[in-house]
């Protein structure tokens, strides 16, 4: 009899495995290069792995073709349009005010951690932007 065959298992490296590598390649290659060596690793490990902070890659509902009779009707094609726009338009709708409100709270546990006023402006500026845009939408 045969032995099965062993199917080599690809390691994935620890980040502070990547870490050390990342500090002896550039004490060889760029010693006089300053760099964040943790931020490197953590790239390096994400290029690899993913970046476990992405959203998931989700798929489009497919979009019916509209039938002969319509693309013959100037009129029905433009209200196809328009109702794909709407659609459009409320999703993003749905998914900014959703945004937003996760902006609300996480500038609300900043502020009680003490972050930087700095960085508490910036979400509040992407905050307010957000709530802008979902007004345009409204006034449509």
């Amino acid at each position: 009899m045969t032995k099965p065959a062993v199917i080599p298992v690809k390691r994935i490296p620890a980040e502070k495995d990547v870490i050390a590598m990342v500090e002896e390649e550039q004490q060889e290659v760029y010693p006089e290069l300053p760099t964040d060596i943790e931020a490197l690793a953590s790239f390096s490990v994400s290029i690899d792995n993913g970046d476990r902070r992405a959203p998931p890659i989700g798929r489009r509902a497919l979009e019916q073709t509209p039938d002969a009779e319509t693309l013959a009707d100037h009129e029905a094609y433009a209200r196809r349009e328009a109702q794909q726009h709407q659609r459009v338009l409320n999703a993003f709708r749905a998914a900014a005010q959703d945004k937003a409100a996760e902006l609300e709270r996480l500038i609300a546990e900043g502020r009680a951690r003490g972050v930087a006023p700095q960085l508490l402006q910036e979400a509040e500026a992407k905050r307010d932007a957000l709530w802008e845009a979902i007004h345009m939408i409204n006034q449509e």
